[in-house]
């Protein structure tokens, strides 16, 4: 098992389909969709119900998702410890704003990884 297919399998849950979970994971379709295969095969136990589209999860695939989700947070975890052995800060910054302030959170938003990334921070800005 490989974490991105851990990873692959959570953003297909997110999305509900194929195409817009390849797309988030920066993939192809065909390349999430055999990942994932390889993953039940592995696992031995089917996960996603197939048909001409996504129809969701086996009862086994959300048992299994839960287990997923939690891979993906120890996972983060473990980079971001690694990342304070050596110092670094990393890990994402989400910032929450009313519709109102959208006007001015594009400055903060442009400026804040910029100067991050100079000092070499590997941080991601979600704004939402």
């Amino acid at each position: 098992m490989f974490i991105r297919q851990v990873h692959y399998l959570i953003a297909l849950a997110k999305t509900g389909h194929f195409g817009r979970a390849a797309e988030i994971c920066n993939v192809s379709q065909p390349a999430l969709s055999t990942a994932i295969q390889h993953l039940e095969e592995e696992l031995g136990v089917v996960i996603v119900r197939r048909g001409q589209r996504f129809q969701g999860f086996t009862p086994e695939g959300e048992r299994l998702l839960q287990w997923a989700r939690i891979l993906a947070r120890d996972w983060e975890g473990m980079r971001q410890e690694a990342a304070l052995c050596s110092r670094q800060i990393t890990g994402t910054l989400r910032i929450g704003a009313i519709p109102t302030t959208l006007a001015v959170t594009p400055p903060v938003h442009g400026a804040l990884p910029g100067g991050m990334s100079r000092r070499g921070h590997p941080v991601a800005i979600a704004l939402r």
